[in-house]
């Protein structure tokens, strides 16, 4: 697929061809000696269409104008502001290997310096458009992004405030997020240094879980809270699974198992026991229904302001991410701990478990380009809830796994129930988890980034989200990149002997989104009573994205037309 999309593609304008530059912005012609990379670049390991970008390059040159700005801590060279460094790096090859003025002199954008942080956030924005930065590589800017954001506030920032600061700057983070993520960097990369850079976030979450319940198992069963004891005996695991070739998650804690069970040094405490322990404590809320969306009936504020103290000063701590695990063990809920950094909910409100109706992609063509980033919404293997007792919720009625009759389940668990309760915050009370994947991840159908809030990004996304569903109609040959400041951004050529376009919607549609004049029909989309519609649910979701920012592209052609 990623092959097709580069073929199809055209040449960039020119300069003086493109939309004008924004406020303060200055076209300019720099040389290779010129530039140098942002050293606050998130992305860590080489990009993995670095071979693609590089053929499209040598083909054609670059697509877009690179957005370049001065530090004025090293006015020497100009540094890439918005994403580049993966272009940088490969110009620099091609003229090596060419000795082609066309590698050598680059066509930019000067924009006045932003300060660190807003470079950060716009590498990271960039990024996630177009090079599908690691987890690990997104974890570790985001937490650099806190520690700039405190340094210039002089303050430390809750995970609510960080998150409504991302936000408004232009790179919408939940709080649920930051929260795996600063506990992925904080807790698991200091032992799994190499293999999380390779890992996606599903195997990550895995092991944030397995982790916490691991923390949490150890201490009741040993009747001690020193982390300084369990944290060698983790360690000593990950010393044996780090790297892709070693690691496979059940592996990993059957290691962690038999670890646990040769140190705690307690005979009546088996391998199975401890192994039927681990796994009934990363049964999640989420595990229950792949695809259940948590709406909270009784909103706390504060319940995302909890935040987890580092691994190393806590003795007994709660931790996982986004799957929030249950714990079985049948004791009650502790009273939070104060938290230094944000405040903690003195109360857990009761929750509703509602089924999504969204269905993963089914299509075997789709299946194979998606199924890496379709994550599982469980973090491991549930145990029977037969096996387990039921848990104490906080007013003190019991916890049960949702039936056919019964829903209720508070999603603010801790997922290792320690003794200062701190609690793993909630996911978005909706999400499109299952749409973010492919060329053009959706996450939010509305929010556009205000760092790609311009004519030349949203053409772009434009242009991936219709090959995209293009593509998913064996429609790709007939999609073409428009760069053209008035386009859309792409557009369909008529089609070939090979193809009949008698009978295809998605071609009109897509044609008739492109700017062209036809009727279009919602039997494409909504189905009727006797027929099920064209697209999936991961379709329909690019579809929506598509026509979201279609209508902002066009709104901001109106506004430059108006000014001529």
């Amino acid at each position: 697929m990623m092959s097709g999309y580069l073929q199809r593609t055209t040449p960039a304008p020119a300069v003086s061809s493109l939309p004008a530059p924004g406020t303060g912005e200055v076209p300019m012609v720099l040389t290779l000696d010129e530039l140098r990379p942002n050293p606050d670049n998130p992305r860590t390991q080489r990009n993995p269409r670095y071979a693609d970008i590089k053929a499209s390059i040598a083909s054609r040159g670059l697509d877009s104008v690179p957005k370049v700005t001065k530090d004025p801590a090293n006015p020497a060279f100009f540094i890439f502001s918005d994403g580049g460094n993966t272009r940088y790096a490969i110009l620099q090859e091609l003229w090596a290997e060419t000795q082609d003025e066309r590698f050598y002199r680059i066509a930019c954008y000067v924009k006045p310096w932003p300060g660190r942080l807003m470079c950060l956030l716009g590498h990271l924005a960039e990024n996630d458009l177009r090079g599908n930065l690691s987890f690990v590589e997104r974890a570790k800017a985001v937490v650099s992004a806190r520690e700039l954001y405190e340094r210039e506030s002089g303050q430390s920032l809750s995970l609510r405030a960080l998150s409504e600061r991302l936000r408004a700057d232009g790179y919408a983070v939940h709080p649920s997020n930051i929260q795996r993520m600063e506990y992925t960097v904080n807790h698991l990369l200091q032992v799994l240094p190499t293999l999380l850079e390779g890992l996606g976030r599903q195997e990550i979450e895995k092991l944030i879980a397995l982790h916490t319940s691991a923390r949490k198992v150890w201490f009741e069963r040993t009747d001690t809270s020193d982390a300084a004891i369990f944290n060698p005996i983790f360690g000593e695991v990950c010393k044996e699974f780090d790297s892709e070739e070693a690691y496979s998650f059940e592996g990993f804690r059957a290691a962690l198992t038999r670890h646990l069970q040769l140190k705690a040094d307690k005979p009546e405490l088996t391998y199975d026991h401890w192994l039927l322990a681990l796994q009934g404590e990363n049964v999640t809320p989420r595990g229950i229904t792949a695809g259940s969306v948590v709406s909270s009936t009784v909103p706390d504020e504060r319940a995302h302001e909890a935040l987890l103290p580092p691994l190393e000063t806590a003795p007994v701590h709660s931790d996982t991410e986004e799957e929030v695990t249950v714990g079985t063990s049948g004791v009650s809920m502790p009273e939070p701990l104060p938290d230094t950094r944000g405040s903690v909910p003195e109360t857990l409100p009761g929750e509703r478990v509602t089924t999504d109706t969204h269905q993963h992609v089914t299509d075997p063509r789709l299946k194979k380009d998606y199924q890496e980033e379709q994550l599982p919404l469980v973090g491991a293997t549930p145990s029977s809830p037969s096996l387990l007792p039921p848990l104490p919720t906080p007013d003190g009625s019991p916890l049960r796994f949702p039936t056919a009759s019964t829903s209720a389940l508070p999603p603010l668990l801790s997922a290792t129930d320690d003794s200062d309760g701190l609690p793993f915050l909630p996911d978005e009370d909706v999400t499109l988890a299952f749409a973010d994947s492919g060329l053009e991840p959706v996450t939010d159908i509305w929010v556009v980034s205000p760092l790609q809030d311009d004519i030349d990004h949203l053409q772009g996304s434009a242009f991936r989200l219709a090959f995209e569903l293009a593509e998913s109609f064996e429609l790709g040959e007939l999609l073409v990149q428009d760069s053209d400041p008035a386009s859309a951004g792409f557009q369909m050529q008529a089609g070939k002997d090979a193809i009949d376009l008698s009978n295809s919607p998605a071609w009109d549609w897509l044609n008739e989104l492109s700017g062209k004049t036809m009727l279009l029909s919602l039997d494409f989309l909504l189905g009727t009573a006797n027929q099920p519609p064209a697209l999936n649910d991961f379709l329909m979701v690019k579809v929506m994205r598509l026509l979201r920012v279609l209508r902002r592209l066009r709104e901001l052609q109106r506004e430059d037309n108006s000014h001529v």
